[in-house]
């Protein structure tokens, strides 16, 4: 995509330095680069978990830049990473430039890992000292980190606040402070402080996301809407914002807002397969089933293992009525999601479609076996075995939900099949702890019994039960 274009060019830089560097080893050569190449090459061995290279290359970068403390720090990183203790420790011991805040973080993980807490903190504490406030933040993460491994949660955060207050645009504070903050379950106080922090910068583009983020996760979508709005605002050329606030329309159900921002990225790059799904949704809504499914097919072509996308094309057939062409769709997302109740429920919906009532209800008993509060599956497990002619086991699947799960509107549902197999004194019965138990719901019984509308004994049961 064109946003990820320059990302993309850096890393092939990268990637091909990586190579050159490995084939002048291969050819038995020391390699001649500058410094700033040897740290890249060290760096991409690090992040790559590859520590016996990056161990390597620090040595050979020493033999070339001796002075630089940089590399010999590298070198205890990665004999750090081997779990040469030791060895990392003794590496630092030859380093006298103290600015680098890699040195102390180092030192005061190979002291806690030593099981040394207290010279690790005052490590880190020492390193508050010397170093420059835009550095303290690591310093703070470290801190956050230990206290993490014992448990100690209050302390932790305490430690990433500290943390953020120097340097409020790090990622990794912001993705340690919503872990927390969801451990102890205090999501509000997560928000407020975020809303805090964008009263102090309202540019602060990290800040923006992650509070939409939140406010998604709590169910606040219009609040999550609005926070990607100014997100958008402030980054109107970033497709990865512009399409998350097109899927936060989609699910407030604004296909219309939706639709015309997707639109406005595909004229200049390609929509990623999350904004294709969104944009064929909208299709759906606007029964423009032809375009979705060009969405849809064209998704497929950039990720063709994605379940999302058969599943979505399994239910644009199912909306048509094709359960045929719908059912090695959906089964097709089911494998990749065997447990995703909405694929499962998709799946028992495709064989009730083709009348394959004894799978259908199969799927039916997988959801309530994975979710068994899932309220309106007794009623569709249970109408799957009347229509199966099993008025017994259906009556017994909505019993259970009764009982378990005080799921009141169930009465309603017994009431039809004793109805319909004309045993009118159960019925009426179940009318009646239906009309006591959950009176708003009585519509039920005449969505599947209209003719029920004028029966007077139905009928003087409302008036009585009325609130």
């Amino acid at each position: 995509m064109q946003h990820f274009s320059h990302e993309q060019d850096e890393f092939k830089e990268l990637v091909d330095l990586v190579l050159k560097y490995e084939n002048a080893l291969t050819d038995g050569n020391l390699p001649n680069l500058s410094e700033e190449e040897y740290e890249k090459i060290i760096e991409y061995y690090l992040n790559d978990n590859s520590h016996e290279k990056a161990l390597e290359a620090s040595e050979i970068a020493l033999q070339k830049f001796p002075y630089s403390s940089d590399f010999s720090i590298s070198k205890a990183d990665a004999f750090l990473n081997l779990g040469q203790l030791k060895n990392a420790k003794e590496t630092l011991s030859n380093i006298i430039d103290f600015n680098n805040v890699n040195y102390h973080l180092i030192l005061s993980e190979i002291y806690f890992l030593k099981g040394k807490r207290k010279k690790a903190f005052k490590t880190l504490k020492n390193a508050l000292i010397v170093l420059e406030d835009e550095q303290k933040d690591e310093i703070y993460l470290q801190m956050a980190d230990f206290f993490e491994e014992e448990g100690d949660y209050g302390k932790m955060l305490k430690a990433l606040k500290k943390a953020l207050k120097f340097n409020p645009k790090n990622p990794e504070t912001f993705h340690q402070l919503a872990y927390v903050y969801d451990l102890l379950e205090q999501k509000e106080k997560f928000i407020k402080l975020l809303n805090k922090n964008l009263d102090e910068d309202c540019f602060n583009v990290l800040a923006w996301h992650i509070l939409a983020l939140q406010y998604k996760e709590l169910g606040k979508l219009t609040e999550a809407i609005e926070a990607m709005e100014y997100l958008v605002a402030i980054e109107p050329n970033n497709q990865s914002y512009v399409e998350d606030l097109a899927l936060l329309y989609s699910e407030t159900f604004e296909y219309k807002k939706a639709l015309e921002i997707l639109l406005e990225i595909k004229k200049k790059s390609e929509l990623s397969v999350s904004g294709l799904l969104v944009l064929g949704v909208c299709y759906i809504d606007l029964e423009n089933y032809k375009k979705a499914r060009l969405c849809f097919k064209e998704a497929l072509q950039i990720d063709d293992s994605n379940p999302d996308i058969y599943f979505h094309m399994a239910k644009l057939y199912y909306l048509e009525d094709k359960y045929a062409a719908a059912l090695p769709l959906v089964q097709k997302a089911h494998q990749g999601y065997p447990e995703n109740i909405v694929f499962l429920d998709l799946l028992a919906h495709t064989y009730l479609g083709l009348n394959q009532l004894e799978l259908a209800i199969e799927y039916f008993h997988q959801i309530l076996h994975l979710k068994p509060e899932k309220n309106e599956m007794y009623a569709k497990l249970a109408m799957t075995y009347f229509l199966n002619k099993d008025a017994v086991n259906a009556i017994e699947v909505l019993n259970l939900g009764i009982e378990n799960y005080s799921f009141f509107e169930l009465y309603y549902y017994q009431t039809v099949i004793h109805f319909s197999e004309n045993k009118y004194l159960q019925a009426m019965e179940c009318f009646s702890l239906g009309l006591q138990n959950c009176f708003e719901q009585h519509q039920i019984v005449f969505e599947y019994l209209p003719n029920l509308v004028e029966y007077k004994p139905i009928l003087n049961k409302i008036e009585e039960y009325k609130p």
